[in-house]
């Protein structure tokens, strides 16, 4: 599989944070309501922290950046 460069994978975390926060707010807004959704915030936090750490796993390491 090709790794993510860093401009990708910034895109792909980025984009996945903006997700969270949508998801949450759903979550929140039918918790409101009275409603259970499908759901918990649990999950939804712990499937974007699984999908980040696959896209920060596969991306390619810096050569510009400092060596550690």
């Amino acid at each position: 599989m090709k790794k993510f460069n860093g401009f990708e994978s910034y895109n792909l975390v980025t984009g996945l944070e903006l997700l969270r926060e949508s998801y949450l707010a759903d979550i929140k807004a039918a918790t409101d309501k009275g409603k259970h959704h499908i759901f918990s915030e649990g999950f939804a936090n712990g499937t974007i922290d699984d999908l980040i750490k696959i896209i920060k796993d596969n991306t390619k390491r810096d050569k510009f950046s400092d060596k550690k």
